[in-house]
């Protein structure tokens, strides 16, 4: 297959022995970003299309992404059920691409709906779904009339045209966001954000069982571009025979740009860190950090798969009237479908201290994952990305804590470089 790069933005990435080029999608200008989809008018995401969430199904090499949007009143009308107290209605669509940059949205409706009546009867947002064995798992941000309910979860077996929901949260929790998932052997590990850290959650089933660390895993203050907030993780697999078993991708925010409250415009990045049990992670300092943007061209809500040696990234940016839609960038355009890796990871046999990277060293303890309380940093959910229709965005989207993190220093893998480069474009052949 060919696929035609057009691409730039202007990032080299240095590693310890080689460079690659962090590459965004565009136009033949080098310039102005390729948007895979973007809200169109009189369809059910006219409102925006964002926080994707991608897979890859080497079966059919075919990749399936789930999105949200904002509803609009016209779509509502036309649903059975009541919605009152709800105000805004947040569903999941669904669409599929032969190469991961031509999409097609499935259908004229969505394919995740709130349900009147359950703990999801008014809002799904932050789909992040794992394949395992030929099902799809979905967990994600679920709301009532009553506020934030705590993270959901649904099953496909269709590849995402129709889903099975617990009948309950599988975590309860408030003020939370982007809650990410992988499961190395026998473990599933979630990441999810709550202003301004990261916590962790794990259980040996996907649906039931969580239990949460009391405290945060990953805290900012670890280096001036992530100095006020940590949000938006995205866990991947490193290859089998890695010293460390999981990825993890994460926005940055260093708040004293800007308007000093962390509104945007600010001063916002994408890191990585590793772990071998999601609890002690190994912070990429070789890069600070690994992409950089400013004011209107902040990244939000990625989805970031592994292709060998290389990473896949599908982001929202907000358009002038301030509406979600969908770009890509990649560190190779080159990469192989083949190569593309799941989120089911192999545990690493050795976790020796290889001296790289930061060690958090944090003894935690776990509590049921349970939180029917208030966020006490904001005293509601501050995670949601609310489109009010006249282009306004208060989604802050990130987590919460404040403890168990030091800085440190080099860690092994790509050592990312975020350096202003040349204007490119180019034709490249897949292998």
């Amino acid at each position: 297959m060919v696929r035609t790069a057009l691409f730039l933005m202007g990032l080299t990435i240095a590693l310890p022995a080689a460079a690659v080029n962090l590459q965004v999608y565009t136009e033949s200008d080098g310039i102005t970003p390729v948007w895979l989809l973007e809200p169109q008018p009189g369809s059910f995401y006219e409102n925006g299309i964002g926080a994707p969430t991608v897979t890859y199904d080497d079966v059919t090499s075919t990749y399936v992404m789930l999105f949200e949007t904002r509803l609009p009143d016209s779509y509502i009308a036309t649903l059975p059920g009541d919605y009152t107290g709800c105000g805004s209605i947040w569903a999941f669509g669904r669409a599929t691409s032969p190469d991961g940059l031509n999409w097609s949205v499935t259908g004229t409706d969505p394919v995740v709906i709130p349900q009147p009546g359950s703990y999801f009867g008014c809002m799904v947002g932050h789909p992040n779904v794992v394949r395992d064995n030929g099902t799809l798992h979905l967990w994600f941000k679920a709301d009532d009339a009553t506020g934030q309910r705590g993270v959901g979860y649904a099953t496909s077996t269709d590849e995402g045209l129709t889903w099975t929901y617990s009948t309950d949260p599988v975590i309860q929790i408030t003020g939370f966001g982007f809650p990410t998932v992988a499961k190395v052997d026998d473990t599933w590990y979630m990441l999810l954000a709550k202003v301004p850290s990261l916590h962790l959650a794990t259980s040996q089933s996907p649906d039931k069982d969580w239990a949460m660390l009391s405290t945060p895993v990953f805290d900012p203050g670890r280096a001036q571009w992530m100095e006020d907030r940590v949000y938006g993780p995205s866990l991947t697999c490193e290859p089998a025979g890695a010293t460390y078993a999981l990825t993890a991708h994460f926005g940055g925010k260093d708040c004293a740009v800007g308007d000093g409250a962390c509104n945007p415009p600010n001063a916002s990045g994408l890191g990585r860190a590793w772990s071998n049990d999601g609890v002690t992670w190994w912070l990429d300092t070789s890069a600070s950090p690994a992409f950089q943007w400013v004011g209107d061209q902040v990244w939000n809500h990625w989805s970031i798969l592994r292709a060998g040696s290389d990473y896949l990234v599908w982001f929202t940016r907000k358009n002038s009237a301030g509406q979600n839609r969908i770009g890509f960038a990649t560190t190779n355009f080159s990469w192989a479908d083949a190569d593309v890796a799941s989120r089911i990871c192999t545990a690493v046999v050795d976790t020796g201290d290889t001296g790289s990277g930061t060690d958090t060293g944090t003894e935690t303890e776990t509590e049921t994952a349970s939180d029917t309380g208030t966020d006490s940093s904001t005293g509601s959910d501050s995670t949601t990305d609310t489109d009010t229709g006249t282009g306004s965005d208060t989604d802050t989207g990130e987590i919460g804590g404040g403890c168990c993190s030091t800085t440190g220093g080099t860690a092994l893998g790509f050592g990312w470089v975020a350096l202003l480069g040349a204007i490119a474009l180019g034709r490249r052949r897949r292998a």
